[in-house]
């Protein structure tokens, strides 16, 4: 008789550590231990594996513990091991603009290849990282593979699970990464998986079964997942006759794809997060939020400052190391413990977030003023606009108490109010309006003295039951009673927005057997601010013994928005659960409801009809027994959600707070909610901040986008208080953009001046740069700035063919953008001769 034949089963794993929380909680003997363990357990098993570090830990490993990492490094170069990931900070994609993703990427991979010699071609991280323009951006990163699962942790993501071991993930531009897609056969780190693993039904079904298992091996009795306790085991599985155990790298096992592979195309109605998105006010999503867009305008100023010619605005043509520097903070600080164990080591990523929002100021402050100061004519202000289309706005600007007067003039010979915020004996804080403010570009505005009867203002009226405020725009109605938004009227239509029954800027939160809500405990509605510039009405009340408000509803004369600033202070911890958070309900006066929101790199319509399961302990985070929510419908928008019904829509606008709950025709922002995780290292005071844009006809989707950028990257305003080689015209950009896409980034590599512009309409278009100067020299490339291709150039102007959903890279040689040198060896007898006279005594 025939004895039956081993069936065969393939096996990997990743080891997932990283510099970030655990060397600065446990300390630096972390990562040299767990490569230590990852290199003992495969020695022991024969197994092979993937190592899944921050690319900060290996940088740290090779300065801390080189002898660690030269032994990682060989079983690398050995394919017994091979890197997965290589994301510099780890982060949650999803909830980080799209230009930090690439930063991530890129940064990681060049670290990559410096340190080991070798280029990552798998991406998989043990977080959840997710969302439908990542496939594009792994290929133009170099990646070939990929694995779509991710670990419960202290949050609890949900992806479809496949009957296939291998599939193909494709991006929304039609981008496809060959994967290891998440199946029965995942496991957890706990060594009583692994034969759960070969037992179940998928190792019989599956052509070729894969058993993935993420480890997080550490050797230290602290700790569960350690190899002395994994080893054992696997090596008493592995020996039973009727399995045939192959141990395998992701890339080994996914290059023996035949090319029949099923293809995902997965939205995010098919998948759910996890995260508890709203923990602590969102403070670390608004953060990074903050510091990308900082870190963005301040590479665009400086690499338009630097085209200026000498002198420079700093010591070389650019300020490489601060803006690098700034991107290193900024990209561990996105890593996803900062977000998820923000109670345990939340503190610290905020240091590297205000480090990194640091060194942009300086380079913007600094390029800034000089720019002002090249300007010709006599301006007193200079305002820029560092994003990729014109812009209208309000910029604020301080300015010497004595040279403040009731207007502005622009150069256009437009005449401007000017509102004062706030002065002492030597300085003002003003506010104005602004308009045209061209595309990477500036326009300049001068005091003056004249009738301000035609300009655009704002008006603050009342009486006992509400408060007005009105621009040409729009017109809102605060009640006195309730504290909420009652009326949001187009003034160019006439048509109103708000629902009766579901008013706006609404606060409401369970706690105990009742919910608490803003409108039953409103103490005072007052007028703060009435104009010309800035209208603002502020409400203050309580909510319940739970937490304290105070909003600002606030108005600008040429707003097409109301915006809200909210601050919190809590009284009381509030009940742990996504479900149970505070919030604000958003609907609009519609036909009927469709939503539409945006992540990185795109934006698209969402269902949200989904019901997940997210867990939470009960106590101490690593001991106490866990429970379960069930979270209903949730999504997210990066910055931005639309309620529309295809022909007006109200667009909600925030600065940081991307969680939001559906419920039927209703909307629910989750402001805040206490995550359990962090145990009593919660945050008691904090400060949101978001907008109602109503549309009468919904425009296309980049529009939509640019508004929402704008929203969080207002015009920059700064005084000219002196005259360097004074030539610019009073207006100007630098980077004209004509075409429906979205400037992403504007900075500098090198020699290369580099552009990366994206399309959202989901439509083939063409875009046209025309830049300041002559363009020497064109090149199509990937995002690692790579396989270049040239392209056509007119003078100062590219043309550049974008796919749908497409994100291109261009580098450029620009003949302004070119490094002066000074004849410094014409100089060498000032210090020759100094030296001499002061020897000479």
């Amino acid at each position: 008789m025939n004895a039956t034949p081993a069936r065969t089963v393939y096996y990997t794993f990743g080891n997932h550590k990283h510099w970030v929380d655990m060397v600065w909680n446990w300390g630096e003997f972390v990562l040299p231990a767990s490569v230590r363990d990852m290199l003992h357990l495969m020695d022991e098993t024969g197994a092979k594996g993937n190592v899944n570090f921050d690319v900060v830990g290996y940088e740290q490993l090779a300065i801390t513990h080189p002898e660690a990492f030269d032994a990682l490094k060989q079983a690398i170069h050995q394919s017994r091991a091979e890197i997965a990931g290589a994301s510099y900070g780890q982060p949650y994609g999803l909830f980080c603009g799209g230009e930090a993703n690439v930063r991530q990427l890129v940064m990681g991979v060049l670290v990559c290849e410096k340190l080991f010699g070798v280029r990552p071609v798998t991406w998989w991280e043990e977080e959840f990282d997710f969302f439908p323009q990542l496939p594009q951006i792994l290929r133009q990163c170099g990646f070939q593979y990929g694995c779509l699962f991710f670990q419960w942790t202290w949050h609890t993501p949900h992806i479809p699970i496949e009957r296939v071991s291998r599939a193909r993930w494709r991006g929304l531009d039609g981008s496809e990464i060959l994967v290891a897609p998440k199946t029965d056969l995942c496991l957890h780190q706990w060594p009583e998986d692994f034969e759960k693993g070969l037992r179940h039904e998928a190792v019989e079904q599956m052509t070729d079964p894969l058993i993935i298992q993420w480890l997080e091996l550490l050797p230290t009795p602290d700790w569960m997942c350690r190899a002395e306790l994994i080893a054992p085991r696997m090596k008493e599985i592995a020996a039973q006759p009727e399995f045939d155990i192959r141990y395998v790298t992701l890339s080994e096992f996914l290059s023996q794809a035949t090319g029949d592979e099923p293809v995902l195309e997965y939205t995010l109605d098919d998948v759910f997060h996890g995260m508890s998105i709203g923990k602590n006010g969102d403070v670390v999503r608004t953060l990074s939020k903050q510091a990308e867009s900082e870190l963005l305008s301040a590479e665009t100023v400086a690499l338009v400052s630097g085209m200026l010619g000498r002198p420079y605005a700093q010591w070389d043509v650019y300020p490489e190391w601060e803006l690098r520097q700034a991107w290193r903070d900024l990209l561990l600080a996105q890593h996803h413990d900062v977000d998820e164990c923000e109670g345990l080591c939340g503190d610290v990523g905020k240091v590297y977030y205000r480090d990194s929002l640091d060194l942009s100021r300086l380079v913007l402050e600094r390029n800034l003023k000089h720019i002002a100061a090249r300007v010709s004519g006599q301006p007193d202000i200079v305002v820029f606009n560092p994003l990729g289309w014109t812009v209208n706005g309000c910029a604020t600007a301080t300015v010497p108490a004595d040279r403040v007067k009731s207007a502005l003039q622009d150069d256009a010979g437009r005449p401007l109010p000017v509102q004062t915020l706030s002065s002492d004996a030597e300085n003002a804080l003003i506010c104005f309006p602004v308009q045209d403010i061209p595309s990477v570009g500036y326009r300049t505005c001068r005091f003056v003295d004249v009738n301000l009867d035609s300009t655009p203002q704002v008006t603050a009226n009342q009486d006992a039951d509400a408060v007005e405020i009105c621009n040409p725009q729009l017109l809102v109605r605060i009640d006195r009673l309730t504290g909420v938004i009652t009326r949001l009227q187009s003034l160019v239509s006439g048509v109103e927005f708000v629902r009766d029954e579901v008013p706006l800027n609404a606060l409401h939160i369970p706690f105990g057997d009742r919910v608490y809500r803003s409108q039953e405990g409103v103490q005072s509605v007052q007028i703060e601010q009435a104009g010309p510039v800035l209208a603002s009405v502020v409400v203050e009340g309580a909510l319940g013994e739970v937490a304290r408000f105070r909003s600002q509803v606030r108005l600008h004369a040429l707003s097409p928005h109301v915006e809200v600033e909210t601050y919190l202070r809590f009284l009381q911890r509030p009940e742990p659960s996504m479900m149970r958070s505070l919030q604000t309900d958003i609907a609009a006066r519609l036909e009927r409801t469709e939503i539409w929101h945006d992540h990185p790199f795109a934006v698209t319509p969402i269902r949200a009809e989904g019901v997940y399961r997210k867990k939470y302990p009960t106590g101490d985070w690593m001991t106490s027994p866990q429970f379960f929510e069930e979270v209903v419908n949730p999504f997210t928008g990066l910055n931005f959600i639309l309620l529309t019904d295809g022909t007006r829509g109200l667009q909600y606008l925030h600065a940081g707070n991307q969680g939001f709950l559906r419920d039927g025709d209703i909307v629910r922002n989750i402001l805040f909610m206490y995550d359990a995780w962090d145990e009593e290292n919660w945050v008691r005071e904090v400060t949101l901040r978001y907008a109602y844009r109503p549309w009468d006809n919904v425009p296309a989707r980049h529009v939509l986008l640019r508004e929402a950028i704008a929203f969080n990257r207002p015009p920059m305003a700064v005084y000219r208080d002196k005259a360097l080689d004074a030539v610019l015209p009073p207006s100007m950009s630098f980077v004209q953009v004509e075409g429906d896409v979205v400037l992403s980034a504007f900075y500098r590599e090198g020699e290369w001046c580099v552009l990366r512009a994206y399309e959202v309409n989901g439509a083939h278009t063409r875009a046209r740069f025309t830049f300041y100067g002559a363009v020497e020299q064109a090149e199509r490339v990937n995002m690692l700035l790579r396989e270049p291709s040239p392209l056509p150039i007119e003078g100062s102007t590219v043309s550049v063919a974008f796919r749908p959903h497409e994100i291109v890279t261009v580098r450029l040689l620009l003949e302004k953008a070119r490094k002066q040198y000074r004849p410094l060896d014409d100089y060498r007898n000032v210090w020759v001769e100094t030296t001499t006279m002061a020897h000479r005594g």
